[in-house]
């Protein structure tokens, strides 16, 4: 994250350290699945399952020698639980567990950015009980027009977002989903089979051997679109009120 464009809430939940909370939560959800079907032990699990502090110098100092991003995690959650930890990563692939972790860290994220657009619905909502009887110049291809209230426009704005909440809201329901099927996505390891997610808030289950992209970057897609109203909300029909139109302008 860029420190000067990011809010701390949304930063923190990007670094590092936190990366690696979110790969052990999934790790522990595998881990109890495993201990209901009897394969790991009580004593193991409870083990597997406490607290432990991330050192992320001491991780990336273990990941240039392994060269593997994973295999240096599990390196080092070896070191801080002991021989209870063979049995973290059993019947999973790299991907099983960073893709989840994403996902869920994603759906964190988006409830972050939807508490944004609460406010900036909350403010619009003021500013058409506010203005609504504030007469101001219509316009319509790029002149003015009949004469209509700040009221309106704000409900236009309003109304814009609105749709878009939704568009983001539908995006991070879609990438709401665990990925826990093995090297190959077909759930040969795994005798839970599609059980999928079972300890993991804010995730469900897929069939997939890797996260399909598309639902990876429909959340951005769904806040991209939101620019397209800049020259509406920003441009003409606010700023265009204070001056008389210009000719050809639009």
């Amino acid at each position: 994250m860029i420190e000067r464009y990011s809010r701390p809430e949304m930063a923190g939940l990007w670094t590092l350290e936190n990366r690696y909370r979110y790969w052990f939560k999934v790790e522990q959800a595998v881990c109890q699945a495993w201990n209901e079907q009897g394969v790991i032990p009580d004593e193991d699990l409870k083990n597997i399952m406490q607290d432990v502090d991330f050192d992320v110098d001491k991780i990336l100092e273990i990941e240039s020698v392994t060269r593997h991003d994973i295999i240096a995690f599990l390196t080092y959650l070896e070191q801080k639980i002991g021989p209870s930890a063979r049995f973290i990563h059993l019947g999973c692939t790299s991907s099983d567990i960073v893709d989840t972790a994403m996902a869920l860290q994603m759906v964190e994220a988006g409830r972050i950015i939807m508490d944004g657009f609460d406010l900036v619905l909350d403010t619009l909502r003021k500013f058409i009980r506010k203005h609504q009887g504030l007469i101001c110049m219509g316009r319509s291809h790029g002149v003015h027009g009949e004469p209509v209230t700040y009221g309106f426009k704000f409900a236009g704005f309003y109304a814009e977002f609105m749709r878009d909440k939704k568009r983001f809201a539908d995006a991070i329901e879609d990438i709401r989903t665990g990925k826990l099927s093995g090297s190959m996505g077909t759930y040969t390891a795994f005798c839970y089979s599609r059980r999928g997610s079972p300890r993991l808030r804010n995730s469900r289950s897929q069939g997939r051997h890797h996260f399909h992209s598309d639902s990876a970057a429909r959340p951005l897609c769904a806040l991209l679109h939101r620019p397209r109203h800049r020259g509406r909300n920003g441009g003409t029909h606010l700023r265009g009120t204070a001056a008389p139109s210009a000719h050809g302008s639009t």
